[in-house]
């Protein structure tokens, strides 16, 4: 019983981990345009 409950947490632990990286993943990646835009825009003038 308490080793189901344990991993069940692990689990859930886990997915959060995923998603919380996927995030940041995805966050990174707009700044990352953002910043090849804002250098385009520099190199430009």
């Amino acid at each position: 019983m308490i080793r189901e409950l344990i991993q069940l947490v692990l689990y859930i632990f886990w997915i959060l981990m995923m998603s919380a990286s996927a995030e940041s993943y995805a966050q990174n990646k707009r700044i990352n345009k953002r910043i090849d835009l804002l250098h385009k825009l520099l190199k430009e003038e």
